[in-house]
This record gives structure tokens, sequence and C-alpha cells, in this order.
């Protein structure tokens, strides 16, 4: 995702947010935007509302014909907003942004860990809390597993980034030997 879309799901998101709030119904929103990230992340529908020879208003009523019969009206008039601005295909960024938003208001924060082999629950439960404890914060963890960093962790917020693997420390420790 370049920089502009990547401000522009910024943007949708907040606008989203903003209504969400001033609604107070942000459970609605979060359920909505999931239903519309599964119909606009969907292959064939992608394809179709890239497809040219389709004006703007039959691309609205592509989408909204996919739309569950009750689906929240507000909601339908931001769904007609994405495919008039041509963002249809940035659904999934805009839904991460909305609940990164969401987390932030609710004292929430969203970390991922890069892992050398799977945790077990009380592992899990054992990081989230201590990155919890030290962050001040409720933290949200989505673990990954990548067997490559030996061991260690790493933890990424965003484009920030806490290496803490074994691969990191031995490739320092080579670079260390190599320059003396």
């Amino acid at each position: 995702m370049t920089a502009a879309a990547g401000g522009s799901a910024q943007r949708y998101a907040r606008a989203a947010f903003e209504v969400a709030t001033a609604k107070r119904d942000i459970k609605g929103w979060e359920t909505d935007l999931d239903t519309l990230e599964g119909i606009l992340s969907e292959p064939s529908v992608a394809l179709a509302l890239e497809n040219p020879r389709l004006d703007g208003g039959r691309r609205i009523a592509l989408v909204l014909s996919l739309l569950p019969p009750d689906f929240n009206q507000e909601r339908a008039n931001f769904v007609k907003l994405l495919v008039i601005g041509g963002r249809t295909s940035m659904i999934s960024q805009v839904r991460g942004a909305f609940q990164a938003l969401v987390d932030d208001a609710a004292g929430r924060i969203e970390l991922d860990l890069v892992v050398a082999s799977e945790l077990s629950t009380d592992g899990r439960v054992s990081i989230t809390r201590e990155l919890s404890d030290k962050m001040g914060r409720e933290v949200k963890v989505n673990v990954r597993v990548d067997p490559e960093i030996i061991g260690g962790l790493i933890i990424r917020r965003g484009d920030h980034v806490v290496d803490g693997s074994v691969r990191r420390r031995l490739a320092e420790m080579r670079e260390e030997l190599l320059a003396g």
C-alpha cells in the first residue's frame, strides 16, 4: 500500500469512527465493516469493480445488491463514498485503521509478535500480561510463528519494531567478529 493509499484509508476510517462515536454505534460499524470487507475482498467482486465499462452508478448498484437486506443505511452511504472514490480495494486497510482507532479510544494497543515456536496458552497469557504491564494499557497480541528467528521474539506496532530474536543477536555477533 502506498503512503497516499494509507492516508486515504486513515481518512475514511476516521470519518467512519467519528460517525460511529457520535451515534454511539461502534459495534454496529465494526460488524458492518467486517461484512463489507468480506464482500469487497471477494476476488470476483473486486474484479467486477475494476471493470472500466462499469460507470459509477452501476458499481454502486452492484455493491448495494450484495449487501444484506438489513444493512444500515448510513453505512450503505459510506460504501457509496468508497465506490465513488475508487477506494473499494482499500477496505481491509480502512477496517484495520478503524479498529486501531477503536482500540486506541478504549485504551487498548495491538501488537504483532513473531516467535520461533508455537506458544502455549499460558505462555501467550504471560507475554500478554507482561506487555500490558510494560505499556500501561490493555494489549491485544497477534502471534505469528517463524522458526527462522531461532528463539526470542520480535514485537511490532505499526512501523516500530523491537527485535529480540536470536537470529538478530547472532547477526550482530557475526558483524562484531568480522569488524574486530
